[in-house]
């Protein structure tokens, strides 16, 4: 699914929703099968059962993919967004209070949604 993903990067929404029903649809469909069979070999609780019952537990949200060109397959953009605020949690341990905690969670969230939308936060 990713190589198809990074087939269809710079491809219109339109095109991205057509290659996803003919191509992503199939790899889906096989991938849904494959967890399936997989779950009745794999003991429930070895770490491969687990992981397998983690996946059928993602699949339908995964199905969205295939009809929302919008949707990616992962949730890079999102992590990559959250990273320097994790990476910083430490160095904040002095905002300890809820209304600290609140302030800053706008703040974030503020600056984050700034550069979604490609706005120097400063500048806003």
């Amino acid at each position: 699914m990713f190589a198809i993903e990074a087939s269809i990067a710079d491809k219109s929404l339109e095109k991205i929703r057509e290659v996803r029903q003919e191509k992503t649809k199939i790899a889906f469909e096989e991938l849904k099968a494959w967890a399936k069979e997989m779950s009745t070999k794999a003991p429930p609780k070895s770490l491969t059962g687990k992981a397998i019952a983690c996946l059928l537990g993602q699949l339908p949200k995964l199905g969205y993919l295939i009809n929302d060109p919008i949707v990616g397959p992962d949730t890079n953009v999102v992590e990559n967004a959250i990273t320097p605020f994790a990476v910083g949690r430490k160095n904040w341990l002095f905002r300890d209070t809820a209304r600290g905690a609140d302030a800053s969670l706008n703040l974030f969230s503020f600056v984050i949604t700034a550069r979604a939308n490609g706005i120097e936060p400063y500048n806003y």
